[in-house]
């Protein structure tokens, strides 16, 4: 019974792709300001953690653990996130 119920919610391979290709060409998102508060916000909250904490500790790593490619990761990540749902913005729940 429980896997007659997943697999009438799978979603066929061809209507699968014809969604891709859709929000490929349909669908283009952009970083809202507020999403990209939150993200430049979370961002410079880790590094000043971090900091402090080597502040804390001397003779400890100077490695930051987050980078700017990781910031840059994040906004790619959340502008695909929006085009599975077909946004033209990306929003704080991305």
């Amino acid at each position: 019974s429980s896997s007659s119920a997943a697999s009438s919610q799978e979603i066929p391979a061809d209507k699968l792709k014809k969604f891709i290709t859709y929000c490929r060409d349909r669908c283009a998102p952009r970083l809202g300001e507020e999403a990209a508060a939150v993200l430049s916000g979370q961002y410079v909250h880790i590094r000043n953690r971090v900091r402090e904490t080597l502040a804390e500790k001397p003779g400890s790593s100077a490695a930051v653990p987050i980078t700017i490619r990781q910031l840059e990761a994040l906004v790619r990540l959340s502008e695909a996130l929006a085009k599975m749902r077909l946004s033209a913005e990306v929003s704080v729940a991305e």
